[in-house]
């Protein structure tokens, strides 16, 4: 969105959260996500700055990090639903609603830029300098 993808950076996870309706957005220090769906609740934790576009042909609005009252188009999304999200291996999150709004969170250079978590113990983590990492717990469901 500031700057285009490289064209290596290839989705690297799509998430499994098409359809599912966000139920709740929670602000401290950062701006979480919650989601609702038939297998459970999914978290989308945004811990750095990102651009939020209010509808497909608008601009985009840069939200920057720790700015809450920059924080207030992004509680938009409440009540929408998910068309597609997804990872890309240099680590960015992608989020596109089904209302037109969407969500572009890129790596931070020194910190985890954002938390996705959800059901059977699924994790997703933007690594500092790029790149995500994955896991679920042992014994966990696939």
């Amino acid at each position: 969105m500031t700057s285009p993808r490289p064209e290596d950076d290839e989705v690297a996870l799509e998430l499994p959260l098409t359809g599912w309706c966000v139920t709740q957005c929670c602000v401290d220090h950062v701006f979480t996500i919650k989601l609702w769906g038939q297998q459970g609740e999914f978290s989308i934790r945004i811990e750095a700055g990102f651009e939020f576009l209010p509808s497909r042909d608008a601009e985009i609005v840069h939200i920057r990090s720790g700015i809450i009252r920059e924080l207030a188009p992004a509680l938009e999304v409440f009540g929408s639903s998910v068309d597609r999200a997804g990872v890309y291996k240099g680590g960015e999150l992608s989020i596109d609603f089904s209302n037109g709004m969407s969500i572009r969170v890129e790596p931070d250079e020194n910190y985890e830029a954002w938390v996705v978590s959800g059901p059977h113990d699924f994790h997703v983590v933007a690594l500092p300098g790029g790149g995500i990492a994955t896991w679920r717990s042992e014994g966990s469901e696939e």
